[in-house]
């Protein structure tokens, strides 16, 4: 997965991750997959296309908060998800997840009570994820999976592409369309489909540098 991400990315700096990250203090350790540029990391995962569908385009929150952690242990500030779909075409989404301060303090809180139990000599029970999910959702996201219009446009605009006919200007409809039912979201979600519209940093070389938003469409399939 990290050679799919250096051709996705030609412009990320990726290095394999081989140390563990021990915070004495909370006695908290993380064992990250790979480091990314000088303040990232990355957390790789793999799934069957049926549980993938599950997941209606969205990581299980346990995922997130183990690349949380790995933040807190590093202390670096930028996380990305990577899922890989054990599909055919084995395509890889990709989830940023930034630093979050309150889902940080409820990580070291429940650790600590962990081993205030275990020091005791007691079986600590599992802790509450209560609130955490509605914590760390920043409205980034939006299940479509009801927008039969949405897979039909959808559809269309793979048919097109593989065509490569001179039908640009439905395309181009197709995807403003897209555009506009995303709004202010990065990604989406609808059955055999997964939407993405991330705002990404350009760097300047003849024209000023900026943020950028790129629409990116991926076709899951389980067969």
């Amino acid at each position: 997965m990290i050679e799919a991400l250096r051709e996705e990315h030609p412009d990320w700096r990726i290095v394999r991750a081989r140390d563990y990250h021990w915070i004495e203090e909370y006695r908290l350790g993380a064992t990250p997959d790979a480091y990314l540029d000088e303040d990232g990391l990355i957390e790789c995962k793999t799934v069957r296309p049926e549980i993938w569908d599950k997941w209606h385009g969205r990581p299980p929150l346990g995922y997130v908060l183990q690349l949380l952690t790995g933040l807190v242990c590093t202390g670096r500030t930028r996380g990305v998800l990577a899922c890989m779909v054990l599909s055919p075409t084995y395509p890889v989404h990709e989830f940023e997840v930034p630093r979050h301060p309150e889902a940080e303090q409820r990580i070291v809180e429940a650790t600590l009570a962990w081993w205030a139990q275990y020091d005791a000599g007691l079986v600590a029970p599992p802790q509450s994820a209560d609130e955490l999910e509605a914590m760390l959702d920043d409205g980034s996201y939006r299940d479509l999976s009801g927008r039969d219009d949405i897979r039909e446009m959808l559809e269309e605009r793979r048919d097109i592409k593989s065509r490569m006919s001179a039908e640009a200007t439905r395309l181009g409809e197709i995807e403003y369309t897209l555009k506009n039912t995303l709004g202010p979201a990065s990604s989406a979600w609808l059955p055999g489909w997964q939407i993405e519209f991330r705002r990404r940093h350009r760097k300047a070389y003849t024209v000023a540098e900026a943020e950028i938003r790129t629409l990116r469409i991926k076709e899951t399939s389980l067969e």
